[in-house]
C-alpha cells in the first residue's frame, strides 16, 4: 500500500521561551515499521521541511511552527492511498484537524489514519472532529503494519487489534493490543526518510544544543501513575529496556551515518534501574566511544546515586533532568508521584558534585493544593538552588487529556468538553502572561503570581550562592555555547523574535519516499 506519512505542524505560544522543533522519533519508528513490512511510504515532515517558519495563528498570541496546511496538501503525493498523521500533543489538534479534514476533502477515496498521545486520549472525538477513518492506539509500530495490510487485503478490520474505525457507522474500538515485549527485534527509526540534516545542522534538539544531535530511546514506558501524566492511557504501566549493547550499536551508526557526536535520550523514564545504566556506562569505556549525551526529559533518583553520577559523566553525560513536581509531600501522595524527596536531592547532590548539569520541572496548582504546599514547593526550590542545580522551570497545572486528573475534573464539571479552545488553553502552563487555577485553595491570580516568584527565588539563591553563575550565563548567551536550558531558552527566544521580523518562505525541497 501507498502511505504518506505527515508530520504536521505544531502549535506555540508567541513568545514561548522552550519550543519543541525536533526529530519526531516515535512517528519515525512507525515509519521504519511500515516500510520493513513492505509498503511503499513517502514522508512529509512540515517542521523538518520549515522549522523556522512561523505563522501567527488567532489575535497574534498562537503560532503555527512549520508548513502550512495549504502548503501541505500542495506537496503530498495525489496517489496515495492512505494519510497518516502523528499527534503527539493535545493543543496542536487544533490546528492538525484542519489539516486531516483538508486531506479527506482533498483525497476521499483515501483512508486518513492517526495515532500518538493526543488521539489514543481522546479517540472518538478526535475521529469526529478531525475527518479520521482509523486511529491508532498506544505503541503503533505492530499496530500500524496490520492496520495497513488489513486496509490492503480487505480484511475484516474488527481483528485488528489496538485501532479505533467505524463499522455501519458507529465508532468502535478494537481489543487491546499488548505492548511489544521484543523491543530489541524494532527496526531502528527511518531518518533517511526525514529531512533530518536540517534538524542536524540548525541545532533543533530537545535538550542542551551541544552541536549535532540526534535522539534515542533506550528503554519504554514508565512504571508509575501519576495522575496528572498521561503516558499510563498511552504505554500501560510497563517499563522495558533495551538490550545496552544494540543501544550502543545504534549510536555508532548515527556516529557514522550523519557524523554526530551527541545524543538526546528521549525516554519516558530513562533511568529506572542501577544495574542497566552502570552496564551502558562499563560498555561505552569498553568500546572507547566517544560522545556526549543528555537525558533532557526525566528520570528517576533512586537509582543515581555518587557512583551513577560519577559513571554519568565519565561517559560524556553533561545534563540530566529531575521531575520532582512539588516539594510538598502531601500534594506528592495526592498526584500519586512515588518520589522521596530527602533521597532526590542526595542524587541531585551527586549530579552537581560530579560536573552534571540538573534541571528540574515543578508544577503549581494540582487540585486540592494549598498555600502550606506552595511554601513547601518554595523550600524545595530554595534547598535545589543552594545544592547547585542549574535550571528551574515552574509550569501550572493543566488537566491534560488521558490522565485521571483530567476524567476526575470532567466528571465533576470543572471541565468544558474537548474543544479547539481547551486545547489551545493547555497552554496557559507555560504562558507567565497568563494564569488558571483549579484549585479551590487559590486564585489563578496568586498561582500566576506564585509562579513568578518561585523562578525568582530560585535564581535569586542559585546567583547569591554562586555569583559567577549570572556571569557564565550572559557570556555563554553572547557566544552560543550553552550549557544549561536557561542559556539556551533565552537565546531560542531572542531568535525567534528576530525570524519573526525577518521570516519569509523558503523553497520545499522534494518529499521523500521509499
Amino acid at each position: 500500500m501507498k502511505v504518506c506519512f505527515i508530520r504536521p505542524p505544531f502549535v506555540e505560544l508567541r513568545y514561548q521561551m522552550v519550543s519543541l522543533p525536533v526529530p519526531p522519533i516515535g512517528f519515525a519508528y512507525i515509519v521504519a515499521a511500515a516500510r520493513e513490512a513492505g509498503h511503499d511510504c513517502a514522508v512529509l515532515d512540515a517542521i523538518g521541511e520549515a522549522p523556522e517558519q512561523v505563522t501567527p495563528l488567532e489575535g497574534d498570541r498562537f503560532s503555527c511552527r512549520g508548513m502550512t496546511v495549504e502548503e501541505i496538501l500542495e506537496q503530498v503525493p495525489t496517489d496515495a492511498e492512505a494519510y497518516a498523521v502523528s499527534v503527539m500533543f493535545s493543543q496542536d489538534w487544533a490546528y492538525v484537524r484542519k489539516l486531516t479534514l483538508a486531506l479527506k476533502s482533498r483525497f476521499p477515496q483515501a483512508h486518513i489514519l492517526a495515532g500518538g498521545e493526543a488521539i489514543t486520549a481522546l479517540p472518538e472525538y478526535s475521529m469526529d472532529s478531525g475527518g479520521l477513518d482509523h486511529i491508532v492506539f498506544g505503541e503503533g509500530e505492530e499496530c500500524i503494519v496490520e492496520l495497513l495490510d488489513a486496509l490492503e487485503n480487505h480484511k475484516p478490520l474488527i481483528e485488528v487489534p489496538g485501532i479505533g474505525t467505524r463499522i455501519d457507522g458507529n465508532f468502535v474500538k478494537t481489543s487491546a493490543r499488548p505492548r511489544i515485549k521484543q523491543i530489541d527485534d524494532v527496526v531502528i527509526p527511518a531518518w533517511d526518510l526525514f529531512p533530518i540534516e536540517n534538524y542536524l545542522t540548525k541545532g533543533l534538539s530537545f535538550g542542551v544544543d551541544r552541536g549535532r544531535t540526534m535522539p534515542i530511546l533506550a528503554t519504554r514506558g514508565c512504571p508509575y501513575q501519576c495522575t496528572f501524566c498521561s503516558s499510563p492511557s498511552m504505554w500501560t504501566t510497563r517499563w522495558v529496556a533495551r538490550d545496552p549493547g544494540k543501544v550502543l550499536d545504534e549510536i555508532e551508526f548515527y556516529q557514522k551515518t550523519y557524523d554526530v557526536h551527541s545524543f538526546d535520550f528521549y525516554d519516558l523514564t530513562a533511568i529506572i534501574k542501577r544495574d542497566w545504566i552502570l552496564e551502558f556506562c562499563n560498555l561505552v569505556q569498553e568500546r572507547e566511544l566517544d560522545f556526549v549525551w543528555q537525558l533532557p526529559t526525566g528520570t528517576r533518583s533512586e537509582a543515581i546515586d555518587a557512583d551513577v553520577a560519577e559513571a554519568l559523566f565519565a561517559t560524556g553525560c553533561r545534563n540530566i533532568t529531575y521531575a520532582p513536581e512539588s516539594g510538598s509531600p502531601d500534594e506528592l501522595r495526592r498526584i500519586k508521584k512515588k518520589v522521596k524527596l530527602p533521597v532526590m536531592l542526595d542524587s541531585m547532590r551527586s549530579c552537581t558534585r560530579h560536573g552534571l548539569k540538573v534541571k528540574v520541572n515543578i508544577v503549581l496548582g494540582f487540585p486540592d493544593e494549598t498555600f502550606r504546599d506552595l511554601m513547601h514547593t518554595f523550600w524545595f526550590l530554595i534547598q535545589m538552588a543552594v545544592i547547585g542545580v542549574s535550571d528551574a522551570l515552574v509550569f501550572l497545572f493543566e488537566p491534560y487529556p488521558g490522565s485521571v486528573l483530567y476524567d476526575q475534573l470532567l466528571e465533576k464539571k470543572k471541565l468544558p468538553p474537548p474543544s479547539d479552545e481547551y486545547f489551545l488553553a493547555l497552554m496557559c502552563g507555560g504562558d507567565l502572561t497568563r494564569s488558571v487555577s483549579f484549585t479551590d485553595h487559590l486564585s489563578a491570580r496568586q498561582l500566576g503570581i506564585a509562579r513568578v516568584l518561585a523562578m525568582v527565588v530560585f535564581y535569586a539563591v542559585s546567583y547569591t550562592v554562586r555569583p559567577w553563575r549570572a556571569f557564565q550565563n550572559i557570556f555563554r548567551i553572547l557566544t552560543g555555547r550553552h550549557e544549561t536550558l536557561l542559556e539556551r531558552g533565552l537565546s531560542n527566544l531572542i531568535g525567534r523574535r528576530r525570524a519573526r521580523e525577518d521570516a519569509h518562505p523558503a523553497p520545499r525541497p522534494a518529499l521523500k519516499s521509499s
